[in-house]
């Protein structure tokens, strides 16, 4: 769920009216609404090319300039341009703290940090530099001094808005909640038009299961903007939470009523009836998903979950094989696709190596172990399938599966008592498990 959670709120945040420097981008555009936005952006950096060439002393035209590149991708040539103002007039500061910000677009936090040095120079108590500062910390991971230079910023000017939403990313990343919360009503009192902190507390509240807080928000947010097809979803997915399955489906298919073209919408469709065990209609919505965003490697897995559960077993493989390529680290389609293909003795040599990295990358984690183990088995590694079944069984003693493939393999190293002494609980303990038929076949011979 937090998941698919994160996927809108990155969605709705890029979508957020101005505010807290955040850019806003469209959905995706056509081929000649794209190339008209390029002769646009073009016109804009010619006129700020030309406001240079008629006034070359003036900071706020090389500003406008560099500005006007960034805005375009130029980052070069934006950083030129602002290399040539500080060269006219070393005392602009806005010049370095831009510098600055340029050079953390360009991961040289050094010279970043530089910049901010010759600002504070000029000005030792400017709260913008602060507030830069804080963001080069938090990208070094250096969050005790980031935390430091936001409230830095924040005690000389307390309307920076930026700098209040930086410290509640910070002390959101330290777990604590309560006081990101905080900031992020600080940014709306400041900017009650931004939807931006409204849309980081909602997903706080759904974090904490407050589906209450976060509705009322979204209705605030859909007040705000009743044009944001990602609103409508989020909506859709609190309703979900709270178990109000009709009204959500309602929300998710005003979403698409404003933008048919919006895959987590047909995603989310498809969770609801995935749940629901209405494979078809589930297939249905994912595919239509994929028809727009060919790359979710989310509803590749969740496709491959619903044809694993039909036993359509070749189509979930491909499914898998899907997300992995487009993904090599999702550590749960890795664990997938390597059972799988174990179970359909396919390429076992490449489910070893899947099953490995997925153990690797979630480790300790009993049903990833059990993968592991089930494939050393396969490949007749009867000594690594029992070690490592073993720590599963540790780790989760209530898994019939678990418990089913040691038991197997038990008796394929010639442990026979273990073996009968482990199947017999499972049989005992789950008289309907499905390799009953297996288990009372070895346990007959």
């Amino acid at each position: 769920m937090f998941v698919k959670l994160i996927l809108i709120l990155v969605f709705l945040i890029s979508q957020a009216p101005a505010g807290c420097n955040k850019n806003v981008t469209a959905m995706p555009q056509t081929k000649n609404a794209g190339m008209q936005a390029k002769a646009v952006q073009m016109k804009a950096v010619e006129k700020a090319q030309k406001e240079v060439t008629q006034q070359p002393q003036s900071p706020e035209a090389y500003l406008d300039l560099a500005k006007t590149y960034l805005q375009n991708n130029m980052i070069e040539k934006a950083k030129a341009t602002i290399e040539e103002l500080v060269k006219i007039k070393p005392d602009c500061i806005d010049a370095w703290i831009l510098l600055s910000q340029i050079n953390m677009l360009k991961k040289d936090y050094d010279s970043a940090k530089e910049a901010c040095s010759k600002a504070l120079k000029i000005n030792p108590n400017h709260a913008v530099v602060y507030n830069v500062l804080g963001n080069i910390c938090i990208e070094l991971g250096d969050i005790k001094k980031a935390s430091t230079y936001l409230q830095q910023a924040i005690e000389i000017d307390p309307s920076l808005a930026t700098a209040h939403y930086n410290l509640a990313g910070v002390y959101y990343g330290q777990g604590e909640k309560d006081k990101a919360i905080r900031e992020y009503k600080e940014v709306i009192r400041l900017e009650p038009k931004n939807i931006d902190p409204r849309i980081k507390n909602i997903g706080i509240y759904m974090k904490n299961a407050d589906y209450d807080r976060a509705i009322e928000e979204i209705s605030v947010c859909l007040a705000i903007d009743k044009t944001n097809v990602a609103l409508y979803d989020l909506m859709g997915m609190a309703l979900l939470s709270r178990g109000e399955t009709e009204k959500a489906v309602e929300w998710f298919s005003k979403s698409l009523k404003i933008n048919s073209r919006y895959p987590l919408a047909y995603e989310h469709l498809g969770d609801v009836y995935a749940n629901q065990k209405d494979y078809q209609k589930a297939i249905k919505y994912y595919q239509e998903a994929l028809k727009i965003e060919p790359r979710l490697g989310m509803v590749h897995y969740k496709l491959g979950t619903v044809f694993e559960s039909q036993k359509m077993y070749d189509k979930a493989i491909e499914k898998y094989q899907m997300v992995v390529s487009i993904n090599p680290d999702f550590v749960l389609a890795c664990n997938n696709l390597a059972y799988l293909l174990a179970e359909q003795g396919k390429d076992l040599k490449n489910a070893l190596k899947l099953a490995e990295k997925a153990n690797k990358l979630f480790p300790n984690r009993p049903e990833v172990m059990d993968t592991l183990g089930w494939v050393y088995y396969k490949n007749k590694d009867y000594k690594n399938a029992v070690e490592i079944l073993e720590k599963a069984n540790e780790l989760n003693a209530n898994n019939p599966f678990i418990q089913y493939h040691l038991g197997v393999s038990y008796c394929s190293m010639g442990k026979k008592d273990e073996s009968k002494k482990m199947l017999e609980n499972v049989l005992k303990a789950y008289p309907g498990f499905e390799k009953k038929e297996e288990m009372e076949k070895i346990l007959n011979d």
